[in-house]
């Protein structure tokens, strides 16, 4: 079980930083090119936000369960999505309520 927990923290780490750095690039990008089709501008990162950051993890959290519960064929697997995706539920509770 501790193993299995310290997978999930370090894939939603991952999965964060990742998603971060390719809004922030996306962003940067087209900031470039032409015009942004978003700003924070409220944020020292400008193209993302570090209130993003959990969300990103938390996403790549429900892709990985699903993608598990697909390769592994077992439908079962899918009840692992729940968890990522309360927790990114109550993420955007709390984040609006500030």
């Amino acid at each position: 079980m501790r193993s299995r927990m310290k997978e999930y923290v370090i894939l939603w780490l991952l999965f964060a930083i990742i998603g971060t750095a390719l809004e922030l690039g996306y962003g940067a990008f087209w900031s470039a090119v032409g015009t942004t089709p978003w700003t924070y501008p409220y944020s020292a990162l400008h193209h993302t936000s570090w209130a993003v950051f959990p969300g990103w993890g938390f996403g790549g959290l429900v892709c990985a369960s699903v993608y598990r519960a697909f390769v592994g064929r077992n439908p079962r697997l899918l009840l692992t999505a729940i968890v990522p995706l309360v927790l990114s539920a109550a993420w955007i509770v709390i984040y609006s309520l500030i």
